[in-house]
């Protein structure tokens, strides 16, 4: 790897791929240097926005859930004239209330998995079935 000048050869880097951390703090350094070229007004919209992002960190979750669930979501959301985020968490509020109180047992839902970081999955047919 080392050249007759005593340097590193990095030529031949080209072709492989990046570590994910040294990509991200290129990627995140040419953001940086691109707004620094932006006009003041723009650059303080930039700041506030990233302000504004990083004020809603820890109050966001993302879920992997059923495309007809989210459109029932949307919906009830624009009969309510309110936030889909805001139906979500009544509903979420509202199970958990239940969970505690012992009217919903996940356990007869459960169904063991097969990956190996959770031991079961969840019926969400028979959850359904049961809500009818």
């Amino acid at each position: 790897m080392t050249a007759k000048t005593g340097y590193i050869d990095f030529s031949n880097l080209e072709d492989e791929p990046l570590d994910p951390a040294v990509e991200a703090l290129i990627s995140k350094g040419q953001r940086t240097e691109a707004e620094r070229r932006l006009p003041a007004k723009e650059r303080k919209a930039k700041a506030k926005e990233r302000a504004k992002a990083e004020a809603r960190k820890g109050a966001r979750a993302l879920y992997d859930l059923d495309p007809a669930l989210i459109a029932a979501v949307k919906r009830v959301a624009g009969k309510t004239c309110t936030t889909a985020s805001q139906v979500a968490a009544v509903a979420i509020i509202r199970f958990l209330a239940d969970v505690e109180a012992g009217k919903v047992d996940l356990r007869d839902y459960r169904t063991p998995s097969d990956s190996p970081r959770y031991e079961f999955n969840i019926d969400l047919e028979k959850v359904k079935n049961d809500a009818v």
